[in-house]
């Protein structure tokens, strides 16, 4: 029988892992390796009517390493998918979405989680443009195959050790929300719960660098990716019921834990144009000037902050979270001396809506914006459908959740289908996920 070559190595598995090296590397790979000949010859034995569904040898490796990562969580009780599960079956009374789950094993693995990971996988490699259908034919028979792989490892598989450390974060650090940046930022692009938002990260990062390249701005690239980054930790809403990073970190660690009011509560980064205002011993005072909201910042947050930008009368661009009943300053601060251009930038309607956590547009602008999107649509003619349309108003940002759960159950989106779905019932089952998931 020919040996089959190997195609993933540590250096593929230890990109969705939070440290250099493991005693169960090694283990993991291999096993890896065997699960990428299961979706290989999957996909070899698949006729396809077009290409949506191939995966390049790269894509192939990713899920290999994903589903290989979810059985790794499992039998190191890392949590990671069970705070998933969990959550899900908190608000919807079943462990995961879209399956039936009669025959479920909860803290075991399980083919139906394996089926819902693919699906994941594949919409998030299109940007979830593609409305892929949990129960496509193709992502059942890759599960069967692997879950006949994990059934055969799944007494003799050896914990990691140095995953589970990961997540004993040290008690100096833990009342630290700087500190605790790491671990929010990994779970949120490297995990393999998350492991393409961390691509589709890097791969803006690269464009900004080009462009500031571009721009002879070079210098300005390092603080431009952190910012990015650090924007992205603390703003990011995960596709997984509308919880960013830190709200997942506090499921993981568990409500037992010390850190899982603070994680889930902390809130998103407010970034905006500021004065300082005056400070004490312990805190120090600046004002969003288009509000004129007072910001009250607690010290120790405040170490490396250039004490030449404590002038009234520059502007200054700074960022904040609310953390353990405290304003902290997180990332960097930029300084503008008065200028129009400035006052433009500080006047602007973003700003006015800053701290307005809940704004989104009124329904009259709503309809109006629904009911455009249903008519250029149409204007175009067959190469649109009705179920275009409907995933079209789905996809719009500037239609709320709300909004398309509202129509859909008054029948004005009776198209709003899975790929290859012939009616409702699966969004029906499970539209408040869905909605979650692609309006995030």
């Amino acid at each position: 029988m020919r040996k089959k070559k190997q195609v993933i190595y540590s250096a593929d598995w230890l990109a969705i892992h939070p440290y250099k090296t493991s005693a169960t590397d090694l283990y993991y790979v291999k096993l890896s390796n065997r699960i990428f000949d299961a979706i290989e010859a999957v996909l070899d034995n698949t006729p396809f009517e077009n290409d949506i569904l191939a995966l390049t040898e790269d894509e192939k490796k990713r899920l290999s390493c994903t589903l290989t990562a979810y059985f790794e969580d499992v039998i190191s009780q890392t949590n990671i998918f069970v705070a998933f599960r969990t959550e899900n079956k908190k608000r919807t009374g079943k462990p995961i979405p879209f399956f039936d789950c009669s025959d479920y094993e909860e803290d075991e693995i399980n083919t139906q989680d394996i089926q819902f990971l693919i699906w994941h996988y594949y919409m998030q490699l299109n940007g979830t443009e593609i409305p892929f259908s949990p129960l496509n034919p193709l992502f059942s028979e890759m599960a069967k195959s692997v879950m006949t792989i994990l059934d055969e490892e799944y007494e003799t598989a050896p914990e990691n050790k140095k995953l589970q450390e990961f997540f004993n974060i040290p008690d100096d650090i833990k009342q630290n929300i700087q500190a605790l940046h790491t671990y929010i930022f990994w779970l949120g692009t490297e995990s393999y719960l998350f492991q393409e938002n961390g691509i589709f990260l890097q791969t803006d990062a690269e464009e900004i660098a080009e462009i500031a390249k571009n721009d002879n701005m070079e210098e300005q690239i390092p603080d431009m990716i952190n910012m990015m980054c650090n924007d992205f930790t603390y703003n990011h809403v995960t596709e997984f019921h509308a919880l960013r990073p830190s709200q997942w970190l506090a499921r993981v660690l568990g409500k037992d834990n010390c850190l899982y009011r603070p994680l889930n509560e902390l809130t998103r980064k407010y970034s905006g144009y500021f004065k300082y205002e005056s400070e004490n011993s312990t805190h120090t005072k600046f004002i969003h000037i288009a509000t004129g909201k007072e910001i009250d910042i607690v010290n120790r947050s405040l170490h490396g902050f250039p004490k030449d930008m404590k002038d009234k009368e520059l502007v200054l661009f700074i960022g904040f979270v609310r953390w353990m009943d405290e304003w902290w300053f997180i990332g960097q601060v930029r300084s503008y001396n008065q200028s129009n251009e400035i006052k433009k930038e500080v006047d602007n309607e973003e700003e006015l809506h800053l701290f307005d956590d809940s704004y989104e547009p009124t329904e009259k602008e709503q309809t109006a914006l629904f009911n455009k999107i249903m008519s250029i649509m149409a204007e175009d003619g067959p190469d649109y459908t009705d179920e275009d349309r409907a995933w079209g108003t789905m996809m719009n940002r500037d239609i709320s959740k709300n909004f398309i759960k509202k129509a859909f159950e008054e029948g004005h989106l009776p198209k709003l289908n899975f790929e290859g779905e012939t009616n409702n019932q699966l969004m029906k089952d499970n539209l408040n996920f869905i909605l979650d998931y692609m309006k995030r």
